[in-house]
């Protein structure tokens, strides 16, 4: 009797084994497939994971990828218990001496086993697939040599970008860059480009290309090199092999913000796709040479990466539109140009009539500037004669006109030409520097958008328009210029997402659509904050602002405010998003946005807001629109639909305190 109670609870004892390996291992399988649907709904941001290692030597790597490890190495101790256990049965069997109890005992075992050895195997299959998701979602694959963009953001210094970092060229994160790209940024202020820039060709000016005569042009021995212990560029995990390049330094009239930088080597190579880090240092310095660009900054750098693609790009820009179009326009325009891909700015910003002739008006001396902007593929002008004031008192520039300033009805031809560039070598798109327009990959203009180099004709004085400037690859076209000054004010005509929307995806785009074509440069006062700030560490949020133009079935032209920005709500966490428009935001005839009118509505619409006036001020229509006026103690519209007797605020300060004391609610 002792005997059978002692098998039976060896047998007890065996199933209850199995039936806790069974569990384990099921809820090990449960646990690993919500791993990866994290993935995709929880995307983490920059909370200082990437500053942490450096110091205190530990690991970033994603900590799903861990525990998803740690799974792994369990199942792996589950799966010699197993065959341990049937070693066992084995042996129950053999030493069973014919008895058939044994036997039968000795057989449970075994299937029991074979079976927990089952599932141990196809949940081990799964743990490893879903490690193998994570690592391609977190960019921490190391395993089969391919480069993948991170989902999980973890940059420092990011925070700079739209504060100190005006724009760069590619975008974070982008992918398939061309192998011959070249690497464009522009800071928010001034820089001291002997910080940047290493005069190698000793000619004492930084950022430039000397070729003697007769020579063949040559990136490495004719320009300006990078100095790498201030931006350094080099392939992903990859921080030793720094990249060598050549520097060109885009000046502007209040000093130098853009450079554009051309590794001297192709970068990436033509069999897979290569990922880079672009490092910006403390040691940038200010243009006064005073003080390091991020010297109040709470991270002292800032970088990004973007992913190459196996291929070269071969094709010239093509300009997709301008303005002013042919027609009659006010004095007080900007004159735009919109290209189809990002343009080198070196070769489309500078001073009219002082040396700069990329661009050039046709008989009329027009003094002022031009200066890229929208991501590196808009470019503007606005003339340095002052004409008067805005709505919001800031000074009106003006294309000069030569009629008598009563004569409203006096209207003045213009003419402008944009050059493309001189070719290296006949019939190939890639350009010289600084001789004419050209994209980041190098190519020239290709003015009449035939895929065809043609370049352009060597030239006696290229500051005028001359006969032979009318070929294929430049581009030029004509409007008149009427002696009146527009003072039509814009105003917000849509948001997305709507007003005081819920549940907003995290990295879904901030889109605001205006009433009419704005000054794409001046887009760039437009900010978001989040709050609460900084919440446990986190970095401040960045956000680039792009616009887009469209047309609406009025024929009238429009622009889209387009705002892509570090995701919203990281880790989960509940915040709340306030998009501003400040006055000094303006259109195209540089009027500003005031008062601040705009769309109102009930909670997570988007409605639009349709207004307009008669020539002698009478509103025609006014349509969902907030009810705002020249009025100093009113005049700011501050949308949300959870308290409509705080809609009206004297300014963005006053309006954003309301908006936090709501989110409190």
């Amino acid at each position: 009797m002792l005997v059978w109670m002692r098998k039976i609870k060896i047998v007890k004892k065996t199933t209850a084994v199995f039936n806790l390996m069974i569990a384990v291992v099921f809820l090990l399988s449960i646990f690993s497939f919500f791993s990866v649907i994290d993935t995709t709904y929880a995307q983490t941001d920059t909370f200082g994971l990437t500053g942490v290692d450096q110091t205190l030597d530990l690991g970033t790597q994603d900590i799903r990828v861990t525990i998803a490890k740690i799974i792994r190495v369990i199942l792996g101790l589950l799966g010699i218990i197993a065959l341990v256990i049937i070693i066992y049965g084995g042996f129950t069997i053999m030493t069973s001496g014919g008895s058939e109890e044994k036997v039968s005992t000795g057989k449970k075992i075994l299937i029991n086993a074979v079976i927990g050895l089952a599932i141990i195997l196809s949940s081990f299959a799964i743990v490893q697939f879903v490690i193998s998701s994570l690592q391609q979602a977190t960019g921490s694959g190391v395993g089969d040599g391919t480069a993948r963009a991170p989902n999980i953001q973890i940059f420092a210094g990011s925070g700079s970008f739209g504060r100190i970092i005006s724009d760069h060229y590619p975008a974070r994160d982008q992918k398939d860059v061309k192998r011959n790209t070249k690497i464009a940024i522009t800071f928010a202020e001034s820089i001291d480009p002997a910080s940047i820039v290493i005069d190698s060709n000793g000619n004492g000016i930084f950022g430039d290309c000397v070729t003697p005569d007769g020579v063949q042009f040559d990136w490495a021995s004719q320009c300006d090199l990078l100095n790498k212990d201030s931006i350094k560029i080099y392939p992903r995990d990859q921080a030793d092999s720094l990249i060598d390049a050549a520097v060109l330094v885009s000046p502007e009239s209040s000093g130098v913000f853009s450079f554009t930088i051309r590794p001297i080597e192709l970068l990436g190579n033509p069999n897979e796709d290569v990922w880079y880090t672009v490092y910006l240092t403390s040691k940038i310095l200010k243009a006064d040479n005073s003080a390091s660009i991020f010297a109040n900054e709470r991270d002292d750098h800032y970088f990004w990466e973007f992913g190459v693609g196996t291929l070269l790009d071969f094709d010239g820009p093509i300009i997709t539109s301008v303005y002013p179009f042919n027609g009659n326009v006010a004095r007080n325009t900007i004159i735009q140009i919109n290209f189809n891909e990002e343009m080198d700015p070196t070769s489309l910003q500078g001073i009219s009539g002082a040396g700069f002739t990329n661009i050039v008006f046709g008989d009329i001396n027009v003094s002022g500037e031009w200066r890229i902007t929208n991501g590196y593929k808009t470019v503007e002008f606005v003339s340095s004669e002052a004409c008067g004031q805005n709505s919001c008192g800031d000074v009106m520039y003006c294309l000069p006109v030569q009629c008598t300033e009563t004569d409203t009805a006096c209207t003045v031809p213009y003419e402008i030409l944009i050059r493309s560039a001189e070719l290296v070598s006949s019939g190939i798109a890639e350009a010289i520097p600084f001789t004419g327009v050209m994209d980041m990959a190098g190519n020239a203009l290709d003015g009449n958008a035939d895929t065809i180099a043609d370049g352009r004709p060597p030239l006696e004085d290229p500051t005028l328009i001359d006969p032979r400037d009318r070929v294929a690859d430049n581009y030029f076209w004509e409007f008149n210029v009427k002696n009146e000054i527009d003072r039509t004010a814009p105003y917000i005509e849509k948001v997305i997402p709507g007003i005081d929307q819920e549940n907003v995806k995290g990295p879904e785009p901030v889109k605001v659509s205006f009433s009419m074509i704005m000054w794409s440069s001046s887009l760039k006062k437009a900010s978001i904050q989040e709050y609460p700030a900084n919440e446990g560490g986190m970095a401040d949020i960045w956000f680039n602002i792009g616009s887009e133009f469209t047309t609406s079935t009025g024929g009238f032209n429009k622009t889209n405010m387009i705002i892509k920005h570090r995701e919203f709500g990281p880790n989960g966490m509940i915040l709340f998003y306030f998009p501003t428009i400040p006055s000094d935001v303006k259109s195209i005839n540089q009027n500003c946005v005031y008062p601040g009118k705009g769309p109102i509505g009930s909670k997570n619409t988007s409605p639009g807001c349709v207004y307009e006036e008669a020539v002698d001020g009478t509103i025609v229509q006014d349509l969902n629109c907030v009810p705002v006026n020249l009025n100093a103690d009113t005049d700011t519209g501050c949308v949300q639909a959870s308290n409509p007797s705080n809609v009206l605020q004297p300014n963005l300060d006053e309006c954003i305190s309301v908006l936090e004391d709501i989110s409190q609610i």
